[in-house]
């Protein structure tokens, strides 16, 4: 398993690219993850562009009624829903940590890390992992719809369904797969990133484009769809 997701790696590099994780800030990938949820990129990026034309500190946008959190993310839709989660988000996270940032996670270990985000109100295995992949170094993997796609059609994964059982399992497969790596987490991150590209412009969900595939060796899918 380890040396097909090693060839995995090495062909969408080849392929795309090594891509190197910007600097991004963990509240800020908190935020934008829970707007993204149910919702297109357009749609969200406009939420959180609004969301912070609004409140344009962290600290503003905790002293903020939900009502109003609602009205400016309104655009991404569930907008009560999500303005709830981010409130709640937000006076969790300055209980815990004594002022409105996340840095404090890069002290504990990836599982204690995981368990404090997931107890976040609208928090799951996906969202908490691109927090701790994206901003703190962390040696996780996120499992969007586009890489759980790729990953049963690859056979790396048998699970139809992708709940939270068939997420971690194949979170897990990578992260252990990467963990003999220098910089795991940097690892992750371009896979991952790589995984979701091929999966918008090739493996897509309908009518996938195999011939082009450069995955199709590793491919226990191909000319099926």
């Amino acid at each position: 398993m380890h040396e097909k997701v090693k060839k995995l790696y090495e062909l969408l590099r080849a392929e795309y690219g090594h891509k190197k994780r910007p600097k991004a800030d963990a509240l800020e990938v908190l935020i934008k993850t829970i707007l993204s949820q149910n919702t297109n990129y357009k749609n969200y990026a406009r939420a959180y562009e609004n969301l912070r034309k609004r409140f344009p500190t962290w600290e503003a946008l905790l002293a903020a009624e939900e009502r109003e959190i609602a009205d400016a993310i309104r655009v991404g839709g569930l907008a009560e829903l999500k303005a709830r989660r981010i409130k709640n988000a937000l006076q969790r996270i300055k209980e815990a940590a004594g002022e409105l940032d996340l840095d404090f996670l890069k002290d504990l270990d990836v599982n204690e890390a995981k368990k404090f985000l997931m107890s976040l109100e609208g928090v799951g295995p996906k969202t908490a992992a691109c927090v701790l992949c994206f901003s703190l170094g962390k040696p996780v993997f996120p499992v969007d719809t586009h890489i759980f796609r790729i990953c049963r059609r690859l056979g790396l994964i048998k699970d139809a369904k992708r709940d939270e059982k068939s997420v971690e399992a194949l979170s897990k497969i990578f992260e252990d797969s990467a963990c003999m790596d220098d910089d795991a987490s940097s690892t992750l991150y371009a896979l991952h990133v790589n995984l979701i590209e091929h999966g918008r412009r090739i493996c897509t969900a309908r009518n996938p484009k195999c011939d082009a595939c450069v995955l199709r060796a590793l491919c226990e899918f191909r000319g099926r769809g």
